[in-house]
């Protein structure tokens, strides 16, 4: 069991520490940085180690933001307007952001946990295009995923979120099998990381048993990583799969941010209430990753469409059934084909590195 594989502190020399990430980029391993700010409107966000709720409010108020967990039916009303952020479900809805805290005032922790916000696109929107939430942290500025979307369309996979105590992520890998990077802004979060040789282990597993009110007691009680670690690998021992497994161990706090690499499947708890930037991305470290995994997707999706083609005609004649297919796998997927032959073509077009003609390769 390891708590950590790679961790330094962004206070050393810029290109040290640039160089180091570099590293854990092209070796696919997670990473913890320590003392990274952002700047921004965000910065403005936090009073003393507390969030300013009252400020976010009255700024942001307003804005529709995606909910997970029951809807607490005294501080949401059903039937709010609609909002693109997410798709109503069980356990999903959209709520002004002012109900949101307001219900995080006075029945924390039913509030639910507010994920996949798009901050920085909303704060543009009341802000002005040159105004910013925050800015990304130089380790994580090769995106190339962000920097397409910035330029064709007003879409990206940059996002807040904000939860009480108590509230987690299930075990997932991220979108595209892209990178993560998570900073926290307040807060402290337990993140369980399994590679992807172990993958095997996890399948169809929604998370690690029994570990919600053992890990937020662990932390209330101040006690060490290696009975952080005891907890995990006992409630893992309990289970058909996991026990074979041997997840990485990380704690983040305030002022870190981690970094997760491709098809990484990790699950995450706040140990206190939280809240954190989150960017999906992905650069010439995993674009063979990302492209194997779309080209996978669309395969699926062709398959899945087959009794859809027209008899008469070939596969690559068959244009409403190919736009089918690119509509289908758009909405499963969040990207079709089409799509990310026009990402590589302007990569290829536009970069200014050598090391990125990885994109022409794949055209």
């Amino acid at each position: 069991w390891q708590v950590l594989m790679h961790a330094f502190n962004s206070c050393a020399p810029y290109e040290v520490g640039v160089l180091k990430f570099a590293e854990c980029m092209q070796v696919n391993e997670p990473c913890l940085i320590d003392n990274v700010t952002v700047g921004g409107a965000v910065s403005k966000w936090v009073k003393g180690d507390s969030l300013d709720v009252e400020r976010i409010v009255r700024e942001y108020g307003s804005c529709q933001v995606p909910i997970v967990g029951a809807r607490c039916e005294e501080c949401f009303a059903s039937g709010q307007e609609a909002s693109e952020a997410v798709a109503e479900t069980a356990d999903c809805f959209n709520a002004r952001l002012s109900d949101y805290f307001g219900c995080w005032r006075k029945h924390r922790p039913l509030c639910g946990y507010l994920k996949d916000w798009h901050g920085a696109l909303e704060h543009k929107r009341l802000f002005g295009a040159d105004s910013v939430l925050y800015d990304t942290p130089v380790y994580f500025m090769d995106d190339w995923l962000n920097g397409y979307l910035d330029l064709h369309g007003n879409q990206d996979y940059r996002f807040v979120y904000c939860g009480p105590q108590g509230s987690k992520t299930g075990l997932h890998h991220d979108v595209f099998l892209s990178f993560s990077w998570s900073l926290n802004v307040v807060g402290t979060k337990l993140w369980i990381l399994y590679p992807p040789e172990q993958k095997q282990y996890i399948s169809g597993v929604q998370s690690v048993p029994g570990l919600d009110d053992k890990v937020i007691s662990w932390f209330r009680a101040g006690q060490d990583m290696t009975a952080l670690e005891n907890i995990v690998k006992d409630s893992s021992s309990k289970h058909p799969q996991l026990h074979k497994t041997n997840p990485i161990v990380i704690v983040q706090k305030a002022g870190q941010a981690i970094f997760v690499p491709t098809n990484w499947f990790h699950q995450v708890h706040n140990l206190e209430d939280t809240l954190s930037i989150n960017h999906n991305w992905f650069n010439r470290h995993n674009l063979t990753q990302v492209h194997e995994h779309l080209v996978k997707e669309h395969k699926a999706t062709k398959f899945a469409l087959r009794d859809c083609r027209n008899p008469d005609l070939q596969p690559e004649e068959d244009t409403e059934w190919l736009d089918i297919v690119e509509n289908i796998m758009k909405l499963n997927t969040g990207i079709n084909m089409s799509e990310w032959k026009e990402l590589l073509k302007w990569k290829a077009e536009t970069t200014q590195n050598n090391l990125d003609q990885a994109a022409i390769q794949l055209l």
